[in-house]
C-alpha cells in the first residue's frame, strides 16, 4: 500500500482529533494547520452540551449558511454528555484547503467564552481575529434558530424571529384546517348513520303495515254468498219463506210391502 501511494503521489487521509469541552469552554487544539483534502477531523465531546457549527470569518457566533445565499455549513447538533464515560464523537471530512472556522453553540460558549476553532487559518484570516469577533458579537444562535430582527439586514439568509412566528402561525392555521376537516368527517359519518337508521325504520314500518293489511283482508267469497259490502257477506239461510223445498218421503219398510195382484184383489 505504501509503494502504491508513493508511486502515485497520493497519501492516506489523516485523522485529526479535536476535544470539545475537555478543559472547559475550549477546543483542544483550537487550531489545525496543514489539513489536506480528504482528511478527517474527529470531534470528541465532553460534558455537558457542546457542539460544532461552521462560522464565517468575522461572524463568529452565527451559522455559516446565514451569512449568504447558497452557503452550506456543517452542524454536529448538540451532544448531550453526562459523564466522561459517555463521551461522543462526530467526524468532519475536509473538502477544501481554504480556512474553515467553527464555534460551539452551547449557551454563552461563543460570545462569553470565545469557544471557537480554525482549520487551515492563514495570515489574513486568523484564529485570534475570530476570537475578537466572538467577544464583540451581539448575539449567538445555533443552526436553525432565528436571529434578532435588527440582524436581518446583514444576515440575509438567516431566519428571523418574525419569520419563525409567521411559520408557526401558518402551521397553527393548517392545524385548525385539519381539525375542521376531521370534525366535518365525523359529522358526515354521524349523518350517514342517521340516514341509514331512518331508511331501516321506514322499511320496517312499511313491512309492518303490509302485514296488518294482509290480516284485515276478507277471505274469498264462498259459494252462494252475496257480497254486500267490503268485509261483510250474506249467506241465505237454509229455509226461507220465499222458497219451497220438496223432499221425497219414503215410507219405512215400503220395499217390504207385499203387493197383491190386481186380479186377486177382493171384490
Amino acid at each position: 500500500m505504501e509503494a502504491s501511494s508513493t508511486a502515485t503521489g497520493v497519501s492516506e487521509p489523516r485523522v485529526h482529533l479535536v476535544k470539545a469541552g475537555a478543559g472547559g469552554f475550549q477546543f483542544e487544539p483550537a487550531e489545525l494547520t496543514n489539513v489536506s483534502v480528504g482528511d478527517i477531523i474527529t470531534f470528541e465531546f465532553y460534558p455537558p452540551d457542546h457542539s460544532v457549527a461552521r462560522a464565517e470569518y468575522g461572524s463568529a457566533c452565527v451559522p455559516y449558511e446565514y451569512t449568504g445565499k447558497d452557503k452550506a455549513g456543517f452542524w454536529s447538533e448538540t451532544q448531550w454528555v453526562e459523564t466522561t464515560s459517555d463521551i461522543t464523537h462526530w467526524n468532519l471530512t475536509i473538502n477544501s484547503t481554504e480556512p474553515i472556522f467553527y464555534y460551539c453553540a452551547a449557551p454563552s460558549s461563543c460570545m462569553g467564552k470565545q469557544m471557537v476553532g480554525a482549520i487551515n487559518p492563514n495570515s489574513t484570516q486568523t484564529l485570534d481575529a475570530q476570537k475578537i469577533a466572538a467577544a464583540k458579537a451581539d448575539f449567538q444562535v445555533a443552526p436553525g434558530e432565528p436571529v434578532p430582527k435588527e440582524a436581518s439586514s446583514t444576515l440575509v439568509a438567516a431566519p428571523t424571529a418574525s419569520s419563525q412566528e409567521n411559520l408557526t402561525a401558518s402551521n397553527h392555521h393548517s392545524s385548525k384546517l385539519s381539525s375542521a376537516a376531521i370534525v366535518g368527517i365525523v359529522f358526515g359519518g354521524i349523518a350517514f348513520i342517521a340516514l341509514c337508521i331512518a331508511v331501516l325504520f321506514h322499511v320496517a314500518r312499511r313491512t309492518r303495515i303490509g302485514h296488518r293489511a294482509a290480516l284485515l283482508t276478507p277471505p274469498p267469497n264462498p259459494a252462494g254468498a252475496h257480497l254486500i259490502s267490503p268485509g261483510v257477506c250474506e249467506i241465505p239461510p237454509p229455509f226461507s219463506p220465499s222458497s219451497t223445498i220438496i223432499s221425497p218421503y219414503v215410507y219405512p219398510y215400503s220395499e217390504y210391502i207385499h203387493r197383491i195382484p190386481h186380479n186377486e184383489q177382493p171384490q
